[in-house]
């Protein structure tokens, strides 16, 4: 098949969720389709054309202006978008704006099939991501979503958020882990200087939603009881200044590690807890698993489709850093539990949560708007 991907950020720029599900699936995609991945230039050092994994990776204008980035990859990407037009069976674009909204101005221009991927931050809830035009980009994200032939949600729970909206046709699928990187291999225990220590690890954007406050105030309750328990976290964010004042001893902030190295961080931990208020799927927590580590997140958004409350991880309430607390305190003090919760994570992502699992679903979805174009 012949396949344009739009994707606003992707490799080796943004990592988050969005970006390294694009890069995931187009990359395994790429051995057996013709894949074509559109996303922004916003560095003069990157080049205008490339190949990636497979992917041609083609690099449209984008300002680098806040407010003005996604609008400006939104046309430039259905301007890329239309003079390829001749070489596309479908468009897919992941994030509902701007890239989805490209793909189905593309499917209106073109006649092709468009599905569009949401994956939380996308669906103008996030504060951080949308500011103050959640409430303008929410008609607009509708309009896309009910337009796009098939929308593909990573979690029940946005499944349920695009149904809100008036949406009818939607296919869940989480997000993946590639469990060869991701695995029990190696660890920096010894670099960071961590034996004899209890080790909570955090990956996350230091952002409002991620709830690294309620963990940072948890953090000091379990501290008391366990002097030897060690909180790292890796992550930027406009709360870290925030979050700084609020570290005690026993807390460390690292720099961002590129995503192909995670693994050996993760594997110095203990336990990865990410308190959430709000989560589209989660991808830390299935690579935490994957690594054999113990995670810890609230029952909130997709993470209630990963964690198994006490068999493959543990569910809290959100902003509650005392139950958290008696939690991590559990999990660290019982090596015997912790060590049969790990194993059963380790298991479980190997059986729901591998790549070629999605890519096959994928383009299961992808035959299937495909045939009903041909009727």
């Amino acid at each position: 098949m012949k396949i344009l991907h739009l994707c606003a950020f992707y490799y080796p720029n943004k990592e988050g969720g969005a970006e390294i599900f694009a890069k995931e699936l187009c990359e395994r995609l790429a051995k057996e389709n013709n894949v074509t991945m559109v996303t922004g230039k916003f560095s003069k050092e990157l080049a205008n054309k490339e190949n990636i994994g497979g992917v041609d990776v083609v690099r449209v204008p984008m300002l680098m202006v806040q407010n003005l980035k996604l609008l400006t990859f939104l046309v430039s990407s259905v301007i890329e978008g239309w003079k390829r037009r001749k070489e596309v069976d479908v468009y897919h674009g992941t994030m509902a704006f701007s890239a989805g909204t490209a793909a189905v101005l593309l499917k209106k221009l073109t006649g092709k099939r468009a599905v569009v991927t949401i994956q939380g931050g996308d669906m103008g809830d996030y504060k951080e991501n949308s500011g103050k035009f959640g409430g303008i980009l929410k008609p607009i994200i509708s309009w896309t979503l009910k337009n796009a032939d098939i929308v593909h949600a990573v979690s029940k729970d946005l499944e349920r958020k695009a149904n809100e909206l008036g949406v009818k046709e939607v296919v869940v699928i989480p997000n993946g882990v590639d469990t060869e990187k991701f695995s029990r291999k190696g660890n920096m225990r010894n670099e960071l200087g961590l034996e004899g220590k209890k080790v909570i690890l955090t990956v996350s954007r230091l952002a409002p939603k991620n709830g690294i406050d309620t963990l940072i105030e948890a953090f000091g309750n379990v501290r008391e009881k366990i002097p030897e328990a060690e909180l790292l976290i890796i992550g930027k964010g406009e709360d870290e200044e925030k979050l700084r004042k609020m570290a005690m001893d026993g807390i460390r902030f690292l720099e961002p590690v590129p995503h192909e190295q995670l693994a050996k961080y993760y594997t110095a931990a203990d336990v990865f807890c990410r308190p959430s208020r709000d989560e589209g799927f989660g991808i830390v927590f299935i690579e935490a698993m994957a690594c054999g580590v113990v995670p810890v997140g609230t029952s909130v958004g997709g993470i209630t489709d990963i964690i198994i409350n006490w068999e493959n991880g543990v569910l809290v309430k959100p902003d509650d850093p005392k139950e958290l607390a008696e939690n991590l305190e559990k999990l660290l003090l019982d090596t015997t539990k912790r060590k049969e919760i790990s194993e059963n994570a380790v298991q479980d992502v190997k059986a729901r949560f591998s790549w070629e699992s999605i890519k096959r679903r994928t383009e299961e979805i992808y035959k299937e708007v495909c045939v009903d174009a041909d009727k």
